[in-house]
C-alpha cells in the first residue's frame, strides 16, 4: 500500500469516527475528557447515559479498526461491568451509538448497584457531618446571645424556660426573621413566574402543534398540486400533443375509408342519401387535413427548439 493509499484510509477512519460521534452526541450529552499525557494515543469522552449514571468512551487512535472501550466511572456492580478494572463488558462490534443504546438497555432492564462498602462509607461520612454539625450548635457560646447580661441573669432566663423568648426580641433574630420572610416572598413571586411561564409554554407548545399539522395538511396539498401540474404538464407536452393529433387522424382515417367502402359498395343509392354521405366524408376529409396541418406545424417548430438547443451545446 502506497503512501497516498493511506492517507486516503486514515482520512476515511478520522471522518467515520467523527461521524459516530456526533451520531452518539443526538442521543446523550457527551463531553470530551483531555488528557494531556495520552492524547496521541487515544480519545476519551464522558457519556451520561442515565440521570444517576455515566459511562467513559475510550478511543484508540486507530478507531475504527480497534474497538472502542467502555467503563463506567464508579465502583458499581452488575453481571456487565468487570469488578476489577470496572470495564463494561459489551460486544461493541456496531457502531459506537448502537453499542451505547445497548449498554443503557441492560442498565435499565437491571439497574447497577452501588458498592455496599463505598454505600456504607458515604452513610458514615454523612453520620459523622451530622455529629460534627449538632457538637457545633452544642459548643455555641451563650454569652453570644446574651451580651450586657450578667451569667446569674441568662441562668436564670434558661432555667425559666424562657429562652425562646428572650431570642425573639434580639435585633439579630429580628433581622434574620424579616430576611426570611422577604425570601418567602422572593420566591413565591418566583414560583409565580415559573407558573406563568409553564403556561405561556404550554400554550406555545399546543401552537406549535396545531402549526404542525397545518403545515402537514399544507405539505399534502402541495404534494397533491404538484401531481396535479404534472398530469396537466404531461398533457401539454408537444411530444404527447403530436402523438395524439396523429391518434385523430389515424382514427379520421379509418372512418373515412368506411365511408369510401361503403359509399362504392351500394348498388343503390337515392341522391339525396348518396350527397349526405359524399359531404359526410369530405367533412372527415377536411377535418383531417386541418388535424395533419396543426401536426406539421408542431413538428416543424419542435425541428426549430431542438436545433437550437444544439447549437447553443456547441
Amino acid at each position: 500500500m502506497n503512501y497516498q493509499q493511506q492517507n486516503i484510509n486514515m482520512n476515511k477512519a478520522q471522518q467515520d469516527k467523527r461521524q459516530q460521534i456526533m451520531e452518539l452526541q443526538q442521543l446523550f450529552p457527551v463531553t470530551s475528557l483531555h488528557d494531556k499525557v495520552n492524547q496521541d494515543f487515544y480519545e476519551q469522552y464522558l457519556i451520561t447515559i442515565l440521570p444517576d449514571i455515566q459511562i467513559k468512551l475510550v478511543i484508540n487512535k486507530d478507531f475504527p479498526q480497534s474497538q472502542a472501550n467502555f467503563f463506567v466511572i464508579s465502583n458499581l456492580q452488575h453481571e456487565i461491568i468487570n469488578e476489577t478494572n470496572w470495564q463494561i463488558k459489551v460486544q461493541n462490534k456496531e457502531s459506537l451509538k448502537l453499542t451505547v443504546l445497548r449498554i443503557k438497555e441492560q442498565f435499565l432492564y437491571n439497574k447497577p448497584q452501588q458498592d455496599p462498602y463505598i454505600e456504607e462509607l458515604a452513610n458514615l461520612k454523612n453520620k459523622i457531618k451530622e455529629e460534627q454539625i449538632i457538637q457545633k450548635i452544642q459548643q455555641v457560646d451563650l454569652k453570644t446571645l446574651f451580651q450586657n447580661v450578667p451569667v446569674t441573669e441568662y441562668k436564670k432566663i434558661i432555667e425559666s424556660g424562657r429562652l425562646l423568648e428572650y431570642i425573639e426580641k434580639l435585633p439579630d433574630y429580628k433581622l434574620l426573621t424579616q430576611y426570611i420572610i422577604e425570601l418567602g416572598k422572593t420566591n413565591e413571586n418566583f414560583a409565580d413566574h415559573l407558573i406563568e411561564q409553564d403556561k405561556k409554554i404550554k400554550n406555545q407548545k399546543a401552537e406549535l402543534i396545531s402549526l404542525a399539522a397545518y403545515f402537514d395538511r399544507l405539505k399534502a396539498d402541495v404534494i397533491n398540486k404538484d401531481r396535479e401540474c404534472k398530469e396537466v404538464q404531461n398533457r401539454l407536452d408537444p411530444y404527447h400533443i403530436v402523438r395524439q393529433l396523429d391518434e385523430q387522424i389515424n382514427q379520421l382515417d379509418e372512418i373515412s375509408n368506411e365511408k369510401i367502402e361503403d359509399l362504392n359498395g351500394s348498388t343503390i343509392i337515392l341522391n339525396k342519401q348518396f350527397d349526405e354521405e359524399l359531404q359526410t366524408y369530405l367533412n372527415l376529409r377536411k377535418q383531417q387535413h386541418k388535424l395533419q396541418i396543426k401536426k406539421d406545424k408542431l413538428e416543424q417548430t419542435l425541428l426549430q427548439r431542438k436545433m437550437e438547443q444544439m447549437k447553443q451545446q456547441q
